[in-house]
C-alpha cells in the first residue's frame, strides 16, 4: 500500500481469436466527415466452375467481436488495425458444411482460407495481445498471429445467369402443310441449326 492505493498482482492475458468466423472487410471514408468505418463484405462469387476465392482488391480479412462470446475476437477499437491477408502463393477455396472444397452453388456454406495477422501500428495495435487456436494433428494449439494458419468463414457461390440468344432472328416459312420449321423444301429445321 502507498498513500490509499492498494498494489495487487494482476495481468491482462491475450484475447483468443476463434479460428473459424472470419469475415471480410473494407475500409470505407464518409466523403463529408472523412470518418473511417470498416463494412463487411460478403464472401462470395458467381459460379465459374472453380472452388477458388480471391477477396477483392482493397478488401481484407479479420475476426471481429463475436455474440456469443464476448471475450474472443478483435475487439472494435482494433478493428481495422489487426487484419490478416492470404499468404502468398495459398488460395482461399469454399468449402461445404464438412469443411471440404466445393464448386457447387447448391452446398457451398463456408470459405477457408490460409493467414497471417498483420498490424499497421505495432505500437498501438499490437499482434502479441492476441492468439488463434488452431487443429494440429486433431489437438487445439495456442499460436501466435505472426504465424501462417488456417482460418474459415462463411461464403458461397451464387448461380450464374443464363440468357438465350437467338441466331436466327427471322423464323418465318411458307405455307407447306408441316407444322414444325422447315428450310422450304419440307427438311426440318432443329433448334440448333435454326
Amino acid at each position: 500500500m502507498v498513500g490509499n492505493t492498494v498494489y495487487l498482482a494482476g495481468e491482462i492475458i491475450r484475447r483468443e481469436i476463434p479460428s473459424t468466423g472470419f469475415e471480410v472487410y473494407k475500409k470505407v471514408t464518409d466523403p463529408l466527415t472523412g470518418a473511417i468505418t470498416q463494412v463487411k463484405v460478403d464472401a462470395e462469387k458467381v459460379y465459374d466452375g472453380t472452388s477458388s476465392y480471391t477477396p477483392e482488391s482493397g478488401t481484407y480479412l479479420t475476426s471481429n467481436i463475436t455474440t456469443t462470446d464476448p471475450n474472443k475476437g478483435i475487439v472494435a477499437r482494433d478493428l481495422g488495425h489487426i487484419t490478416f491477408s492470404l499468404t502468398p502463393g495459398k488460395t482461399a477455396h469454399f468449402t461445404d458444411d464438412n469443411g471440404t472444397e466445393t464448386t457447387h452453388v447448391s452446398n457451398t456454406t463456408g470459405v477457408a482460407y490460409n493467414v497471417t495477422g498483420h498490424t499497421d501500428n505495432a505500437a498501438e495495435y499490437r499482434l502479441g495481445d492476441y492468439y488463434i487456436k488452431v487443429k494440429v494433428n486433431g489437438s487445439d494449439v495456442d499460436t501466435a498471429l505472426t504465424n501462417t494458419f488456417d482460418v474459415t468463414g462463411k461464403g458461397k457461390i451464387t448461380p450464374k445467369l443464363l440468357t438465350a440468344t437467338v441466331v436466327n432472328s427471322n423464323i418465318t416459312k411458307v405455307y407447306d402443310g408441316w407444322t414444325k420449321q422447315t428450310d422450304g423444301n419440307r427438311t426440318l429445321t432443329p433448334g440448333k441449326t435454326l
